[in-house]
Parts: C-alpha cells; sequence; structure tokens
C-alpha cells in the first residue's frame, strides 16, 4: 500500500523469480547483464557464447573469464543448451566440463573480477565474459570495444532493496524505496550511475536529461535483449556448496 509508483512500474522482467515470485520482499535497485565483451577489430562480429569455447587464433590465449560463479556457470550452461534458471548439480558438471577443456584448450588467459576490463582495453584480453556496467566505462576508454548479448542468451543479475526484519522505520523505507520508482527519479539516477534501469518509463524521462543514455542498450536493453537474459535458479545450501566445489577447479584452486 505504501510502494504504489514500485507496483505501477516494475519492469516485468523481474517479475515471478522462484526465490520471491510475488515480490513481497524486495524491489529491484539496478541491474547488469552478463555477455559477451570484445575488440571486433581483432575478433570480428561476435554474437555466439561459442566463441568461448572455441580455439580460434583471433581469440586464443587471449580469453577471460569471470569469478562470479553463477556468471560464468550460466554462461556456459546457456552454451550448452541448459536452463540457469533451474540448474541441478547434473547442469554444474557439464559446465565445468566445457569451462574446463576451453582452458585445456588454451583459450582462457585467466579468471578475472572486474580487471577483464582493463585487460580488454590494454589489448591483453580481446574476449571476455564481461559485466554491462564495466562496458559502459570501458567503452567511453576504448571506443572500439563492443558488448554483446549472445543469441542463446546471457545472465540478468540485480542489486535489490530490502528491509530488515523488525526495522522500526519499516514504513518510511517503503516511501524511499517507492521513490526511486518514480520515472523522473530513476532518469536521475542513471544518468549518474550507468546501470540497467528497471522502472517503466525512465527511458522517455532520460531524454529531457540525456537523449544518448537513454538510447543506450546497456542501460535500458531493448525488448529482444531482455527477452534473452535469464536470472539464475536459487540453490540449496548444499547445491550451493557444491556448485562452488566445482567452480573452483576452474579458478584454479579446487
Amino acid at each position: 500500500a505504501n510502494m504504489p509508483n514500485f507496483t505501477a512500474n516494475i519492469k516485468d522482467v523481474y517479475k515471478g523469480l522462484a526465490w520471491d515470485p510475488e515480490m513481497k520482499h524486495h524491489a529491484p535497485w539496478q541491474s547488469g547483464m552478463t555477455g559477451i565483451g570484445y575488440d571486433p577489430t581483432v575478433t570480428g562480429e561476435l554474437t555466439s557464447l561459442a566463441a568461448f569455447f572455441t580455439p580460434d587464433p583471433r581469440w586464443k590465449g587471449k580469453t577471460e573469464y569471470l569469478t562470479e560463479m553463477r556468471d560464468t556457470i550460466g554462461l556456459a550452461m546457456l552454451y550448452l543448451g541448459l536452463d540457469p534458471t533451474k540448474p541441478t548439480r547434473a547442469d554444474a558438471d557439464q559446465a565445468v566440463a566445457a569451462l574446463q577443456k576451453a582452458k585445456k584448450d588454451g583459450i582462457v588467459r585467466d579468471v578475472k573480477g572486474n580487471s577483464y576490463a582493463e585487460d580488454l582495453k590494454s589489448g591483453d584480453a580481446v574476449l571476455a565474459m564481461a559485466w554491462s556496467g564495466d562496458m559502459v566505462q570501458a567503452l567511453v576508454d576504448k571506443p572500439t570495444l563492443k558488448f554483446a548479448v549472445g543469441s542463446e542468451g546471457g545472465m540478468l543479475w540485480t542489486d535489490n532493496s530490502m528491509i530488515p526484519k523488525g526495522a522500526a522505520h519499516k514504513g518510511t523505507a517503503e516511501l524511499l524505496i517507492d521513490f526511486y520508482y518514480q520515472p523522473e527519479i530513476a532518469a536521475e539516477v542513471e544518468a549518474y550511475v550507468n546501470y540497467i534501469c528497471p522502472v517503466k518509463g525512465a527511458d522517455e524521462a532520460m531524454k529531457a536529461l540525456d537523449p544518448e543514455i537513454a538510447k543506450n542498450p546497456l542501460i535500458f536493453p531493448t525488448d529482444d535483449i531482455l527477452a534473452r537474459l535469464r536470472v539464475f535458479g536459487p540453490l540449496s545450501e548444499d547445491d550451493e556448496a557444491y556448485f562452488n566445489e566445482q567452480f573452483a577447479k576452474v579458478l584454479g584452486v579446487g
């Protein structure tokens, strides 16, 4: 009742998640995509996740994976035709096997966090599993770079607003969260943070602030892009441990 803007303006792609299907416990704050970051002047145009698993001389030894388990395993699952919204231990085994084979084939230079963006800019890497938020800045520094969501799909991740159980001022917190679900306010936020906006109408409001940002698909993805994104499904505590244990092999510590 305290959040009419949230109810009216949350984008459909965020609805129906397995861990909170009725959206009673969280409100998306900012999101990002995980996809293909690359330098087409070296690799040519890339549209498929298959590049991460193909020993092509244009990017062999200059490809980087992410240290975030859900993103790297998620992209591997999409490449294999598996569904990362419903991950199983068998999926983890298949994904890790594909990732390990790519390392054995000499495709992978390293597995990194955000620092992969610096490698793309320097040319030490020409292909990377990449986060859209990083690529917004990387493209400013090196305009030849590109970001793409693979034809097989990409991952969507979200930082969420939540109110601690027992909060003394729950109603006030709800009003604050709802404030940011006004399209014109959400547009002001996006003009500064450059992540993906979860608020309907913010792209139209952005046109008055900065028409270039309003057209940026890394901040306001098209419906076609959103339709190809997947949110990694929930894991039990035991399955989480299993996924991390298997992924440690990709990190080189398992």
